[in-house]
């Protein structure tokens, strides 16, 4: 095969699994009512969350409408035949927040005392918006999921946490951890979003993480950088308190559409069931190959994990990820030793130059697109709340900057050059990372 053909070959292909990898990361289609009683059902859990929002108000923390869908919340939990408890307490954050806080606490026992596996999520809202997505669907997909594991034989207990004052500073994560249930569990499981829509993701963990990793189940976007990029962002859920206090669990959330994120607009009218569906799924199995057998305590090692396609979910022990790095890096400086009679240390140069220039000359495109369209709406201009396309202009100018500016070195280092060079910049990311 000629080098011209092979290229073509291997850009289709490249083509070819980046459109299935973001087929494969769209939410599935919900599940409907008449879907089998042991599967969970996206269009189940809706209706459940429509009666538990009745109106759709905003419900923070202390409003009249909290109280309304506790009660609703409640009356639910004993219609599946739960006793459910309420823990009132008065709690602050560490901003200084305070405010008094009901919990709802439902318990199922299990063939051993314990320790327990937790479903958590919270059901008041921020003052702006109704809270569909954040988090009614995490409390209306956890009575389903109570529904459906209610009558599975359960090795270890299931508690379920409904708390309160979430939106104000996790205020009842922080009362419920001095509940004598809080030194049960054994492992969480929780829910949130930051938006309405989009593929459910497992991101973030707590450390010793290696037999969750292999008890997680469904098809969720899961990715051991993610926790990385996450844990250094000024983000907390109710995840945050339990691993506080030493305890194990998983976060689970859809971040699209986060446009809607704590305004009015995240209401049942925007929530995507397709997303419900996939976190559903996934809580769902996990929480099933959890109470299989007893809970692993913490592992002595973190995993290391990635999906690839949305289908197959690779996983190591983290401490092998220098080893592996460091193979990679030994492989491309024998093969560069092995060509060093075709390289040129002028090609080589302009090889590493080419990088340099496209990273610069997209951020002067993106710098100078921007300065242009503050002035051209300034004060008040034709800005739109979505920004999509606005965004596509920005990366439209920036890909095409750095073509620009890399594509006359690249030519002139040759392909072996800016292969070697391209090469080694992802492996010495790979070993930063």
């Amino acid at each position: 095969m000629s080098p011209g053909r092979l290229r073509h070959v291997v850009l289709a292909t490249s083509l070819g699994v980046a459109v299935l990898a973001l087929v494969r990361a769209e939410p599935p289609a919900p599940a409907g009512l008449d879907a089998p009683a042991d599967r969970f059902s996206a269009a189940r859990a809706h209706a459940e969350l429509v009666e538990l929002l009745g109106d759709q108000r905003p419900h923070p923390v202390g409003s009249a409408a909290n109280d309304a869908v506790r009660a609703r919340l409640l009356a639910r939990l004993r219609g599946l035949g739960l006793e459910p408890e309420e823990q009132r307490a008065f709690a602050c954050s560490d901003g200084g927040s305070c405010a008094f806080v009901t919990n709802v606490i439902a318990w199922l026992p299990g063939q051993v005392p314990g320790p327990a596996l937790a479903i958590t999520s919270h059901y008041d809202s921020v003052g702006a918006g109704p809270g569909a997505a954040d988090d009614g669907h995490g409390v209306a997909a956890t009575l389903e999921i109570l529904r459906i594991l209610q009558d599975v034989p359960r090795r270890p207990p299931l508690l379920a946490v409904f708390t309160d004052g979430e939106e104000a500073g996790l205020l009842g994560m922080r009362a419920f951890v001095e509940h004598p249930r809080a030194r049960e569990i054994g492992v969480a499981l929780n829910l949130e979003a930051r938006g309405t829509t989009g593929a459910a993701s497992m991101f973030e963990t707590s450390d010793g993480n290696a037999a969750l990793i292999a008890a997680l189940g469904g098809r969720p976007a899961a990715l051991s950088l993610s926790y990385e990029v996450y844990r250094r962002l000024p983000n907390d859920t109710d995840l945050t308190v339990l691993k506080e206090h030493g305890l194990q669990g998983m976060n689970f959330a859809f971040i699209g559409g986060v446009l809607r994120y704590h305004t009015p607009r995240d209401d049942l009218a925007h929530l995507d069931l397709g997303s419900v569906q996939q976190q559903g799924d996934a809580v769902l199995a996990t929480a099933r190959n959890l109470l299989a057998a007893d809970l692993p305590p913490p592992s002595p090692h973190n995993a290391h994990y990635v999906d690839l396609l949305g289908g197959l979910r690779l996983r190591w022990p983290a401490w092998l990820d220098l080893p592996l790095a460091g193979a990679a890096l030994l492989a491309l400086l024998l093969t560069a030793l092995r060509r060093r009679r075709e390289l040129s240390v002028r090609a080589v140069l302009l090889a590493l130059a080419a990088p340099f220039a496209a990273v610069l000359a997209a951020v002067a495109a993106a710098v100078a697109l921007l300065a242009i369209a503050e002035a051209a709406t300034s004060p008040l201009g034709p800005w739109r709340a979505s920004t999509s396309w606005a965004v596509l202009a920005l990366a439209a100018a920036s890909v095409a900057a750095a073509l620009a500016a890399a594509g006359p070195l690249v030519r002139r280092a040759g392909p072996l050059a800016q292969t070697l060079i391209t090469w080694l910049l992802w492996v010495l990311c790979g070993l930063a990372l």
